[in-house]
């Protein structure tokens, strides 16, 4: 019996030029990874400011949110409600993974 492989959706947020969820989910065979920064010199998949409410059609659509060293940058009072804009894009059971540098 062969079984279907699960695509496994992941947002990069805050990717930069090179997607680094790319490379720490490597072991994911069957993966899309979507890049999402607020800057379009990096030529992301989403241009978008994640301290504003994420577009609609990214809710409740991805796996995984990623963002790696980004909320550092991010100012202290709009922390948390940039993680709640974020989380939006979770499907149910989803993860967030966050990675800052201290």
């Amino acid at each position: 019996m062969k079984w279907k492989s699960i695509m496994v959706k992941i947002l990069d947020i805050g990717c930069g030029k090179e997607s680094v969820a790319a490379q720490v989910f490597v072991g994911i065979e069957d993966k899309e990874v979507t890049r999402l920064d607020a800057d379009a010199n990096n030529t992301p998949d989403v241009l978008h400011d994640i301290t504003q409410e994420l577009p609609p059609e990214l809710h409740r659509q991805y796996d995984i949110v990623f963002a790696s060293h980004v909320l550092e940058h991010i100012d202290r009072n709009k922390v948390i409600p940039t993680l709640v804009n974020i989380s939006r894009a979770l499907k149910n059971l989803g993860e967030m993974w966050i990675l800052v540098p201290s």
